[in-house]
């Protein structure tokens, strides 16, 4: 992740480069106001990453409490389950 701090006053100046910075991946600018920082701009490519994200952990979260703390994961191969005759 490369994240990049700069003033607003530079921001404004650099706007269209920063845009076009962004775009590489991981790319953020954390942009400060009298020194704190107060805004990121990066990508919407990576914005929406990030947003579905942060939605399947929510999926995940709620598949979990349905289930009981038990989840397979879309990932996992699945496995093979052995049946018991009684």
């Amino acid at each position: 992740m490369s994240d990049k701090i700069v003033p607003i006053t530079e921001a404004r100046r650099d706007l269209f480069k920063i845009a076009e910075d962004v775009q590489n991946p991981d790319t953020r600018y954390i942009v400060t106001i009298n020194g704190r920082p107060e805004v990121l701009i990066m990508s919407f490519r990576d914005h929406d990453n990030l947003m579905r994200a942060i939605e399947n952990m929510r999926l995940q979260k709620q598949a979990n409490q349905v289930m009981g703390g038990a989840s397979v994961l879309a990932e996992e191969p699945k496995q093979k389950y052995k049946v018991r005759k009684r």
